[in-house]
């Protein structure tokens, strides 16, 4: 037998987006974090920025040995990089002990998804997320 409107409206009334989204967030923070350090990698902040140049001739040599891109990458030994995960505000932070003489350097912006990024994890893990659990419900 169907539900009525009363009881539907009672099991939509339930629904905690914010809670869903956390939830989500939590699940697919190995992606979120693999496109921050790949946006790194790249040279690029979350606002599209470069990272900017090196100042020393001799240290961009030595770093296009690590990386042939010839970005500053934010990337020599590799803690600050594995150090990544999502704080409890759903931000990415990273729990290596340079992380607040980069962020002094480099700016928060050093932190976070490109627009680009942020539509791609939304697109493949977010909203697909929010649709099944509110179908969950009903």
């Amino acid at each position: 037998m169907g539900q009525t409107i009363f009881e539907l409206y009672d099991r939509v009334k339930g629904f905690d987006l914010q809670e869903e989204i956390n939830k989500l967030i939590k699940e697919n923070e190995p992606e979120i974090v693999d496109a921050n350090t790949s946006q790194l990698m790249n040279g690029i902040k979350s606002t599209g920025e470069s990272l900017g140049k090196y100042k020393s001739k001799s240290y961009e040599d030595y770093k296009l040995t690590k990386n042939p891109k010839g970005v500053v990458d934010l990337r020599n030994e590799g803690d600050f990089h594995t150090g990544f995960f999502i704080d409890d505000k759903n931000r990415v932070d990273s729990k290596d002990s340079k992380t607040g003489k980069l962020t002094d350097w480099y700016g928060e912006d050093i932190f976070g998804l490109t627009k680009e990024n942020m539509a791609i994890i939304t697109d493949d893990k977010l909203t697909p997320g929010i649709t099944k659990a509110f179908q969950d419900i009903l």
